[in-house]
């Protein structure tokens, strides 16, 4: 039993959407992640800093 060629078009067209669309997410995960973690890294070093800091004034 073969798809009318209407819905089996509809169905490939919707495949390479899906399909195009996981290949760019992915791609931007790729594109943004390491700028990402290196902004999160900074800023918890910075955060560990000020408390280091903060820490020390309390018992010193």
């Amino acid at each position: 039993m073969a798809l009318p060629d209407r819905f089996n078009r509809l169905l490939t067209i919707n495949m390479n959407l899906i399909v195009g669309g996981m290949i760019d997410g992915a791609m931007l995960a790729l594109l943004l992640y390491i700028p990402m973690k290196q902004i999160l890294l900074t800023v918890q070093e910075r955060r560990r800093q000020k408390r280091r800091h903060r820490h020390g004034h309390v018992h010193g």
